[in-house]
């Protein structure tokens, strides 16, 4: 016989509940299927053979209907995990094999869905294998709203097969953050396929003060004391680059410069986000690496310009923006924490694919703009008043706007010459975001001079 077809959720919960009580006898264990849920595991026919008194009143023996294929493919439609002892493999770290497993997880779930529902889609499969299926994922995940494929097999009432419902089997929650995990569960549940029993970590924001304030000077002394470090855990990891302690992380990154251990890797920052690389040899396994891309607390940041200062600049609470498996491993951070305070440091003068290359260093004009070590520099010693108008937010705003201010790039961009060098006090100054913006009204663009000379002239034609 077939397995009937009134056994729904609340018959398979019950019967999960009565196995929790009275157990699974010795001939009915799974050899090879078991049904996972709020992170138990149950034998799947077992689990319908019991359902099925809660609706047709007796207990299926093992004889009466197939497990394997047709058991797992029922439970799965209703939003039951189901997985392979033999083959499935719980991955605790990001790697080829677990990338291989996935790609292989949403490819079998293709072809099933071709076979059994006549779903065809041949761009979807075509990305697959041009990009992977853990990227394709994650651009799935993006987006706002489903796409055509998903709705299709929601159509088909086969979204157990959807790429969203491979992202949430539990051998592959580590190639995936809570936050793409937790879309991937609220867009099958907003289309009437909710996964049963699946455990999210606690996401709830904490209301935390910030530890460290951003663009100030802490040397590893400081940081010890501020969190409270044993003198026998000092030292150690915490010179040489990135350390773990209590939870959070603390990565000191050497900007253009060699560190005391020698790892001279081209850290630099991007825009806002930095570039990273690990220790030499490092590798995407390993425990030190793996703590930071999937971090338990807070990642803190901090950065110098030269190994021979004790003192680092914070960037900030660091969250991981893309990660690459090389060697040594290479992250990009981004820095988007709302409970601290992140100037906008922004520029549109020069071509952010231009590149100006130095005797000393490779820098992008804008980029070094926006790095909060140059920003530091320059606010230190031309202060935080802008050098068109004057205005302090400071002074205007209170606390609220304490350091805040754009900096603009002095030199014009033609005349720029490959041997250059950017001097963070020579080159830079402080301007308000409105005469930033007026500077740039012009290309190429006014000098600060010639932005006073306009705002005397309008002053004196309204007073006259």
């Amino acid at each position: 016989m077939t397995i009937p077809k009134n056994i729904n959720i609340e018959h398979v919960i019950r019967a999960l509940d009565y196995i929790d009580m009275n157990g699974v006898p010795n001939e009915r264990i799974s050899t090879k299927f078991v049904l996972e849920h709020n992170s138990k595991y149950y034998p799947p026919k077992y689990v319908l053979s019991i359902a099925n008194t809660f609706v047709n009143g007796t207990e299926l023996s093992a004889t009466e209907f197939s497990g394997g294929t047709e058991a797992n493919s029922f439970l799965k439609r209703l939003g039951f995990i189901i997985i392979d002892e033999l083959n499935d493999v719980i991955y605790t770290s990001i790697g080829d094999d677990a990338i291989r497993s996935f790609q292989k997880t949403v490819v079998d779930a293709y072809n099933t869905a071709r076979k059994e529902c006549g779903y065809n889609a041949s761009v979807f499969i075509q990305l697959i294998h041009e990009h992977g299926a853990v990227k394709v994922a994650k651009d799935f995940l993006v987006k706002n709203r489903a796409t055509t494929g998903f709705e299709k097999l929601w159509e088909k009432q086969r979204l157990d097969l959807t790429i969203e419902a491979s992202v949430l089997l539990p051998q592959y929650k580590v190639l995936f953050t809570a936050a793409e995990r937790r879309t991937a569960f609220e867009r099958l549940k907003e289309y009437g396929y909710v996964i049963q029993g699946l455990l999210f970590e606690d996401n709830i924001a904490r209301e935390i003060i910030p530890v460290f304030n951003v663009g100030e000077y802490y040397s590893r002394k400081d940081v010890y004391k501020i969190m409270n470090v044993p003198e026998a855990q000092q030292g150690g990891n915490w010179d040489t680059g990135y350390t773990r302690y209590k939870g959070d992380s603390f990565v000191f990154a050497n900007i253009g410069t060699a560190g005391r251990t020698g790892h001279d890797h081209p850290n630099k920052f991007d825009g806002n986000d930095l570039v990273w690389y690990g220790k030499k040899g490092s590798k995407l396994s390993h425990d030190s690496i793996q703590s930071l891309i999937n971090p338990e607390g807070s990642v803190h940041i901090f950065a110098r310009e030269s190994s021979d200062d004790p003192k680092f600049v914070f960037i900030g609470n660091g969250s991981v923006k893309f990660f690459a498996d090389t060697t040594p491993v290479n992250i990009v951070w981004q820095f988007n924490d709302p409970l601290e305070n992140h100037p906008e440091i922004l520029s549109e003068e020069v071509d952010p694919k231009k590149t100006v290359e130095g005797a000393v260093k490779q820098v992008f004009v804008n980029v070094f703009e926006r790095s909060p070590i140059a920003r530091k520099k320059c606010i230190e010693h031309h202060g935080c008043y802008c050098s068109v108008c004057g205005f302090n937010f400071f002074d205007y705003y209170g606390d609220v706007g304490k350091d805040f201010i754009h900096v603009h790039h002095l030199k014009p961009l033609h005349e720029i010459r490959e041997e250059y060098e950017v001097d963070a006090v020579e080159d830079l100054r402080p301007v308000c975001p409105n005469c930033h913006a007026m500077l740039h009204r012009r290309k190429p663009a006014y000098s600060i001079e010639e932005l006073k000379e306009i705002i005397l002239k309008k002053e004196r034609a309204i007073h006259h």
